[in-house]
């Protein structure tokens, strides 16, 4: 989402060879899209005449948390990006004028991450249901996971934790063990 069609026009470009785009240059005619489609990755910029960027994925947040937010700006606002991080809005800030090799990047990783995201949801929803339950009936779950230096890593969680709370290690590790272990001792579901 850009009000700036060059930048619409140049992302399109780079993107759509790999991945079913859509361009938005008013932040409202987004919001519509995202109603009728599952988005996976937006990238939205920050300063628009309608709307701020900020503003925007925070709407589309409660809309749906499924999926990867992306500020693309110009302008280092500082004020903008602490708003972004405390409202849990973005998982990455990009300014412009950005490299096509980055965005790729980031597309791929934001993918990535995304897709061990929603493997540890589905794994944690698994452990609520069939997880033993403790006096006061809340299931208990404890994760334990090799991170990358080969030490263990062991955090015990309530299955209601977020996402961020429960994966604080090198990205993958925790749904590589976590996975392995619920595989071994209790056929978890792919």
């Amino acid at each position: 989402i850009d009000d700036e069609p060059g930048n619409l026009i140049s992302l399109q470009h780079l993107l759509s060879p790999d991945y079913h785009v859509f361009a938005c240059e008013d932040p409202r005619e987004a919001l519509g899209v995202f109603g009728d489609e599952h988005i996976d990755i937006i990238l939205s910029d920050q300063r628009m005449p309608e709307m701020l960027g900020t503003e925007l994925l925070e709407q589309l947040k409660a809309r749906n948390d499924d999926n990867i937010r992306v500020i693309v700006t110009g302008y280092t606002d500082a004020r903008d990006l602490i708003q972004c991080i405390n409202k849990d809005l973005i998982h990455r800030y990009v300014m412009k004028p950005w490299a096509p090799g980055d965005i790729l990047t980031l597309v791929r990783e934001s993918l990535e991450f995304l897709d061990e995201k929603r493997k540890l949801d589905k794994l944690l929803a698994w452990a609520h249901n069939n997880a033993p339950k403790d006096e006061g009936n809340a299931p208990r779950l404890l994760l334990h996971a090799r991170v990358a230096d080969g030490a263990a890593l062991e955090r015990g969680a309530s299955t209601d934790a977020s996402y961020h709370e429960i994966a604080d290690a090198p990205r993958g590790s925790y749904w590589r063990g976590a996975r392995a272990y619920a595989a071994s001792a209790h056929g978890v579901p792919d």
